[in-house]
């Protein structure tokens, strides 16, 4: 059985075309002349000569926004320039210490530097002077042993004299010549240069004489 279908019923109201006032109407549609030079033309169209139906929505702008915005960045810019001024200061002012420690720390060492100099020099002065003193020294030993040399070779030691209180060199020189006497050997007063008791641990009573 076959099916028929009919299409659904077409609504009995025709729909209302919009009515646009003249001055709407002659504002939103085209003309012929523009819309011809839309087909023909041989490049894009231009779309300068065609009358934009879209109106700008203009934006209302807060009054005082802009500047204070102005004033905000000013500020934060002042700020920062303060702050790197201060920082710049601060840095020149160490600098300055800096090259017034180096200064002084330079003067220092340079006076540390010459005080170790003078020491060296007077270092190198003592032990010139120690090297002359033991050559005078030696010098000295040398001469004293000489003179002991010649003392000896010209002086005689009488050993076993009694020693008596208050003695003085004429005694010494009486007993002496006795003692040559003694022995059959004249000795003057002329011949003797000096005479003396020698003085020993064990109290010997021994007295030199020299010629």
């Amino acid at each position: 059985m076959p099916l028929k279908r009919t299409p659904p019923p077409s609504p009995l109201t025709t729909p209302i075309a919009p009515t646009f006032s003249s001055a709407e109407y002659s504002a939103n549609t085209l003309t012929t002349k523009e819309i011809s030079s839309m087909h023909h033309s041989d490049s894009a169209p231009d779309l300068t000569t065609l009358r934009t139906t879209v109106s700008e929505r203009k934006k209302r702008k807060h009054p005082g926004g802009d500047d204070s915005i102005t004033s905000l960045i000013k500020d934060m810019f002042t700020n920062f320039s303060k702050e790197q001024e201060t920082r710049f200061y601060n840095l020149q002012s160490t600098i300055v210490d800096l090259k017034e420690q180096n200064y002084e720390l330079k003067r220092s060492v340079e006076h540390m530097s010459n005080k170790y100099d003078d020491l060296l020099t007077i270092i190198a002065n003592l032990e010139k002077e120690k090297k002359e003193d033991k050559r005078h020294m030696a010098l000295m030993e040398d001469r004293l042993e000489t003179m002991e040399r010649k003392m000896r070779a010209s002086g005689i030691e009488v050993r076993n004299i009694p020693k008596s209180t208050g003695e003085t060199k004429d005694f010494l020189f009486n007993i002496i010549k006795k003692t040559g006497k003694a022995v059959n050997i004249s000795i003057e007063d002329s011949e003797l240069k000096d005479i003396y008791r020698l003085n020993s641990k064990d109290s010997s009573n021994n007295s030199s004489k020299k010629f």
